[in-house]
């Protein structure tokens, strides 16, 4: 699955245009199609794909962190004006960057020690999903995700686990526009973008 070159960049291409989708109609439209927002759920595990794809093969972690950090501070403002309800919370680039991080910090440590990592973590999306989305876009899950599928791509197979697990956790306390259970309706999120995601890489990689 690991991919490198003009199949990755589309790949990038396919996941801004869901995430643009997603943002005018999380921005524009009243109420939000439910539809829209379940495809635009499959953007950010994309984004996270081609983030762990580069992490795996050995990309200047500390370079592209920096990159990231300086377009999310330039981009914050249209950011914040986009979406008001969330004046406190930093865009995706910045959820990206620290997942870079964490995951060049998790490579190459112990096999428990990851897991603990993403143990803890994980218990505390599912214990507090408002305070693990606080902060930035996406949140903790955000943060954990790139590290999982890095692993995960790496060979590191146990690490699918965590995939999962945080890939519901991706959607765990959002404000989506239904009125399902918190459980399900993230759940239901999580199997379109877990899916889709799946499709779209599948169908890159004949």
């Amino acid at each position: 699955m690991l991919m490198t070159g003009a199949p990755l960049d589309l790949i990038k291409l396919v996941a801004a245009v869901l995430m643009l989708a997603d943002h005018i109609n999380s921005a524009l439209v009243d109420p939000p199609a439910l539809l829209a927002w379940q495809f635009g759920r499959i953007a950010f595990p994309l984004f996270c794909f081609v983030l762990a794809s580069h992490l795996a093969g050995g990309m200047d972690t500390r370079t592209h962190v920096v990159r990231l950090l300086v377009f999310g501070a330039l981009t914050q403002p249209i950011f914040t004006a986009a979406f008001p309800w969330s004046p406190r919370e930093a865009n995706v680039l910045f959820t990206l960057a620290a997942g870079a991080a964490l995951a060049r910090a998790l490579a190459g440590r112990p096999c428990w020690l990851q897991h603990s990592a993403f143990a803890l973590g994980a218990a505390v999306i599912l214990s507090g999903p408002t305070l693990a989305r606080t902060g930035v876009d996406f949140g903790l899950s955000g943060i954990l995700f790139p590290a999982a599928l890095m692993l995960l791509l790496q060979g590191r197979w146990m690490h699918g686990l965590w995939v999962i697990v945080l890939l519901f956790g991706l959607n765990y306390g959002a404000k989506r526009p239904s009125e399902e259970p918190l459980v399900l309706g993230a759940g239901l999120d999580a199997v379109y973008a877990g899916l889709g995601s799946l499709c779209i890489l599948r169908a890159r990689l004949r």
